[in-house]
C-alpha cells in the first residue's frame, strides 16, 4: 500500500538525517543552510512544477468551491485555535508554534502522492490549490507569529516562494504549458524537498530522548486534534453544504495529514521550540498509517466514490 511505502521512505530519510547529525556530518549551521535552500529554491521549484498539471473546463466551478472551502479552513481554524490554545500553559511563542503544527500539515511531500493514489489526477488539482493556500498562510501568518514581528509586504511579495505561486496561478488561468525540459528541471529540484526536510527532522531528533518523544502528551494532543478532530469538523461542514465526490474527500484527507516538516524549518529559523516541533511531526508521521486510511474510509462513506 502506498501509504505504508511513504511512511517507510519518510522514516528512512529521518533516520539518515539522525545518523548524519550524530556523526557530525550535519551541524547546526549546515542544518540552517539546508532550511534556507529548501525555502528559497527547492520549494518554489516544487510549486512551479505543479503548474503543468492539466485540468478541464468542467472542473472550473469545483476548483473555485475548493478554494473557498480551503480558505475558510485556514482562516476559521487559525481564529478558533488562537482562542482555544490560550488555555494551554505555553509561552506565547510556543503557543503560536502549536497552532502552526495543527494547521500546517504535510500536504506536499505526503499529500500529493497519497491523493494521486486514492483520487487520481482530479484529486491532485485540489491538492495544488490546498498547497498554494498552505504556503500563503504558513509564510505570512505562521512565520510572522514565530518571528514576533510583521513581515514587510515588499519582502514577502519579492520572495522566490511568492513569485513561484503567482506564476503558477497565471499558468493555471492562461493554460500555458512550460517546455518539458523546464518541467524536468523543476521536478528534479522539487524532488529534493523530501530529503532536505527529513534530514532536518532527523538532525533535530538526534538531540531528543526517545522516552521524551513517546511520552510528550502535547505531541499526542497535536496528533489527536490535527489528524482527527480538525478533519472531522471539516468533513461535517462539507457534508452539510451538500458537497460530494472527490473534492470534499481530498480536502478532508489533506486537512488530516501529520504536521509538515516545514514547521521544524520555520521553528529553527525563528528561535521557536524545535524539539517539540520535531516530536509532534515524528509522532504524527508514526500514527498516519492509521489516521490516513481511517479518514479516507470515512470520506468514502460520507461523500461517496
Amino acid at each position: 500500500m502506498i501509504v505504508s511505502e511513504l511512511a517507510f521512505q519518510l522514516f528512512a530519510l529521518v533516520a539518515l538525517g539522525f545518523v548524519l547529525r550524530r556523526f557530525g556530518v550535519i551541524d547546526d549551521n549546515f542544518q540552517k543552510r539546508m532550511g534556507n535552500l529548501l525555502i528559497l529554491v527547492v520549494l518554489p521549484a516544487a510549486i512551479l512544477s505543479s503548474a503543468n498539471t492539466p485540468f478541464s473546463e468542467e472542473m472550473g466551478m469545483s476548483l473555485i468551491w475548493a478554494f473557498l472551502f480551503i480558505l475558510f479552513f485556514y482562516v476559521a481554524g487559525i481564529i478558533l485555535l488562537r482562542i482555544a490554545t490560550r488555555a494551554v500553559r505555553y509561552p506565547e511563542q510556543n503557543r503560536h508554534l502549536l497552532i502552526n503544527l495543527l494547521m500546517f500539515a504535510n500536504t506536499g511531500f505526503l499529500g500529493f502522492p497519497v491523493v494521486q493514489y486514492i483520487y487520481g489526477g482530479q484529486g491532485v488539482l485540489y491538492a495544488v490549490i490546498f498547497n498554494l493556500l498552505f504556503n500563503f498562510f504558513l509564510f505570512t501568518y505562521g512565520v510572522m507569529m514565530l518571528g514576533g514581528r510583521e513581515i514587510t509586504w515588499k519582502k514577502f511579495l519579492l520572495s522566490p516562494l511568492t513569485i513561484s505561486m503567482v506564476v503558477t496561478i497565471i499558468l493555471f488561468v492562461t493554460r500555458l504549458e512550460m517546455p518539458n525540459f523546464i518541467v524536468g528541471v523543476l521536478d528534479k529540484l522539487g524532488g529534493l524537498s523530501a530529503p532536505l526536510s527529513m534530514f532536518i527532522v532527523g538532525g533535530s531528533l538526534s538531540v531528543i530522548p526517545l522516552k521524551k518523544l513517546l511520552t510528550n502528551r502535547h505531541a499526542y494532543w497535536v496528533t489527536g486534534v490535527g489528524q482527527l478532530l480538525l478533519p472531522a469538523l471539516m468533513m461535517l461542514l462539507l457534508w452539510a453544504t451538500g458537497q460530494r465526490g472527490v473534492m470534499p474527500s481530498t480536502i478532508v484527507l489533506l486537512a488530516g495529514l501529520p504536521p509538515a516538516t516545514l514547521n521544524i524549518v520555520t521553528a529553527e529559523q525563528h528561535g521557536a521550540d524545535v524539539a517539540f516541533a520535531t516530536e509532534a511531526v515524528v509522532l504524527g508521521s508514526l500514527l498516519m498509517v492509521v489516521t490516513i486510511p481511517l479518514t479516507a474510509l470515512i470520506s468514502s462513506v460520507v461523500f461517496g466514490p
